[in-house]
This record gives structure tokens, sequence and C-alpha cells, in this order.
């Protein structure tokens, strides 16, 4: 009888015992992947919930300050209203698109460059005073738009006269989401 318990131990309950171990480790894996699903839903649910909460007025101005995508001509039409009010016209207009695999690699980066958003560069030059040229960049910094002024070079030309135009180049970045 005890050499047919032990017998019996080893050959049927101790692996079977095995067998309903693994089964409940996998069980609590499977039960921790539910609870993070129900957390993650619940969280989603959240933001939908708080993003049905906005009004169309500010959904349409989160919308501009990062696009879903890039609007080059918009973008320079915002930007040709804002010169125009001052009574400025863009001119040698160009617009460059910056990866993020350019700047991995201007920049010496290994490993991978994972971003939510990308940027464009917008350059182009102006004739103005440099008061006025002041009261451009102010509402250039107070547009809803997110941008960030990268370079400004200013020039006067030859045959200037005495109410000190200056010529500005300038580049602008500003960004977009992926």
């Amino acid at each position: 009888m005890i050499i047919a318990s032990v017998g019996m131990y080893f050959g049927f309950i101790d692996p079977a015992y095995k067998d309903v171990q693994a089964l409940q480790d996998q069980k609590q894996s499977f039960d921790a992947a539910v609870n993070n699903a129900n957390q993650l839903t619940e969280k989603r649910n959240e933001l939908v919930a708080k993003m049905n909460s906005f009004s169309a007025d500010d959904m349409l101005r989160l919308s501009k300050l990062v696009p879903d995508y890039v609007d080059n001509v918009r973008l320079i039409m915002e930007v040709d209203r804002i010169a125009l009010k001052y009574g400025m016209s863009l001119r040698e207009v160009q617009v460059l698109g910056v990866s993020s695999a350019q700047i991995k690699a201007s920049s010496g980066a290994i490993g991978v460059v994972s971003k939510d958003y990308d940027d464009v560069i917008l350059s182009f030059s102006v004739s103005s005073t440099y008061p006025v040229f002041k009261k451009f960049l102010n509402e250039l910094e107070n547009n809803l738009r997110i941008t960030d002024v990268d370079r400004v070079m200013f020039s006067i030309s030859q045959n200037a006269r005495a109410d000190d135009v200056y010529s500005f180049s300038m580049s602008l970045r500003t960004y977009w989401l992926k």
C-alpha cells in the first residue's frame, strides 16, 4: 500500500500538481492582462468624456494650436495675413520639412527617435522698419499656432533712404502631430 501510494504520487499526483500550478500561474497572468485592459478602457472612457466636454470652438482652437497635418499653403497665408497688417509682404518663401531621421543623422544620435510630432520650417523675407518688425514678431508670438523663430537676419539696401527700412530674412519652425 505504501509502495502503491509512493508510485501513485510520483506517477500521477506530482505531474498533475505541477500542471495545475502552471495553469494557475497562467491564469494569474491572464487576470493581470484583463485588469490592465479594464484600466485602459476606463482611462480611454475618461479621456473621451473630457474631449466631448470641449466646445466646438475649443476643438477648433486646439486643432489650430497643433494641427494633425501639414498645410503649407494655410501656414503661408496665415503668416502673410499677419505681415499685411503691418504693411509688409512675404518674399522668397520656402517651406522645408524636417523629418526625425534628418534630425537624428545631423545630431549624431544613436537609436530610435520616436516623437508624436514633427516640424516644418518656413523661411521668408520681409522689408520694414525695425519698430514695425518688432510688432510683427510680437503678433507671431501671440498667434495661436505654436511657432519658434529659428533665425533672423537683417540687412540694409545700398540705396537706403532715411526711413531706415531693413530687409529681414527669417525662419519659423512650426509643429504638427503625426
